[in-house]
């Protein structure tokens, strides 16, 4: 009996630690989930990992689907969020990051089990990038650039069609697949000289390609004919593309083009030879006498290095020019330039 009794208080010892247990276990538990820790998010340079200033990130509570913060790296790439619950899970998304960087596809999902949770995002900069350097106050020093934009020559077929030959490469480098002779038979807009009273007369070239293209005796456009050429075709397609005119841009502004992976169809001269401008008629239906530059031409500037811009010449396919030779026949022109982009 005494036995019994012994083995009795045994169980009801073990039944009490057990409920001891169990009930301070869930007392932690109750603590916790009234606790708080934060998320902080590094993001580096996948290249040099040195630190990424000014990405933004959204973290977002995975069971309610709902955005609790919105957080930006500061000098030191570093952001740290607001306090969160205790045995939540949130995931966190890079939104924005800063210029010449992709976005990462990247997400992150973390439960909060202690005071600070920290997540790494790395962001590399865009492939047509071939080299940089990072500043003192953190941005990009864009020393290389290079767009694969393929040859496409305009002879023989068009052998006064650098402006659409350009303009094609150019549409095709953003993978639209249109012939030279298409865009030209079908889009551009042509107009013809004429003589009435013993003077010539000829279309405005910048309303319309002077001649055909297609002919030995064509001349030219300026940019809104190839512009207006390019809509079109955008338009029968029903893409949200749109060809601009970035006419009279300086060399800064050129240049930020380029760095942002945005090719340009500028006019310049055949060979970077001076301007000449020995040939004139009157432009039709007004009595404005027109010079024309004889050696005019357009070349697709895909990139740069140091001081020599890479650039597709219609007649010479891919060639090396000198920066401040360029700009100077592009000024000499008329300043005359156009890109495309998204609406």
């Amino acid at each position: 009996m005494e036995r019994k009794l012994k083995k009795t208080l045994l169980i009801l010892v073990i039944i009490l630690f057990i409920e001891i247990f169990i009930v301070g276990y869930h007392f932690e538990e109750i603590n916790d989930i009234n606790k708080k820790g934060t998320i902080t998010i590094e993001n580096i340079d996948f290249k040099t990992k040195v630190p990424i200033k000014g990405s933004e990130y959204s973290i977002i509570e995975i069971k309610s689907n709902t955005v609790v913060d919105k957080l930006i790296t500061n000098n030191n790439g570093k952001a740290t969020s607001a306090p969160l619950s205790y045995y939540k899970k949130y995931k966190i998304k890079q939104v924005r990051s800063p210029e010449y960087y992709q976005t990462s596809e990247e997400e992150h999902i973390i439960e909060i089990k202690s005071n600070n949770n920290d997540v790494i995002f790395e962001n590399k900069v865009f492939d047509y990038i071939k080299d940089y350097e990072r500043l003192e106050d953190g941005s990009l020093n864009i020393k290389k650039v290079y767009m694969p934009v393929e040859t496409i020559l305009q002879n023989p077929q068009l052998p006064n069609g650098c402006e659409i030959t350009s303009l094609t490469a150019l549409l095709n480098y953003y993978n639209y697949e249109v012939e030279k002779v298409e865009m030209a038979d079908k889009y551009l807009d042509k107009k013809y000289f004429y003589h009435k009273d013993g003077k010539l007369y000829g279309p405005n070239p910048h309303k319309a390609f002077v001649g055909d293209p297609s002919d030995a005796n064509g001349w030219f456009s300026f940019p809104s004919p190839i512009i207006d050429a390019a809509n079109r075709y955008f338009n029968d397609i029903s893409q949200d593309k749109k060809a601009i005119n970035i006419s009279n841009s300086s060399k800064e502004e050129l240049r930020n083009y380029i760095n942002r992976g945005i090719p340009i169809i500028i006019w310049v001269t055949i060979d970077m030879q001076k301007g000449k401008f020995n040939y004139s008629w009157y432009l039709s239906g007004s009595k404005e006498y027109f010079k024309a530059p004889t050696n005019l031409h357009t070349v697709v500037i895909k990139g740069y290095v140091d001081d020599k811009i890479y650039a597709m010449d219609p007649l010479r396919g891919h060639v090396i020019y000198d920066e401040d030779t360029l700009i100077q026949r592009y000024y000499e022109i008329g300043s005359y330039a156009m890109i495309i982009e998204e609406k």
